[in-house]
């Protein structure tokens, strides 16, 4: 991804099955764009897996989110 501000970003999900039920994803996103102000620049990254398990009768979901953000400080 390419925007104005000098912005980037680059993106990244995978899905598959892993077999007997199990099933994993995982989602990278990363952006990094010149700060409103013209110093410093604002940078987003976010990790989030999960893994699946399923029967007939019962599926279980586990899932995390990690997200880090920076800004410049700005009084």
């Amino acid at each position: 991804t390419v925007g104005n501000n000098n912005m980037w970003g680059t993106q990244f999900d995978s899905t598959g099955g892993l077999g007997n039920g199990f099933a994993y994803r995982f989602i990278y996103d990363k952006q990094e764009k010149d700060y409103w102000r013209n110093f410093g620049k604002i940078k987003t990254t976010t990790y989030a897996p999960s893994l699946s398990w399923e029967n007939d009768n019962t599926k279980i979901l586990i899932a995390y989110e990690h997200l880090d953000y920076t800004q410049p400080f700005d009084r």
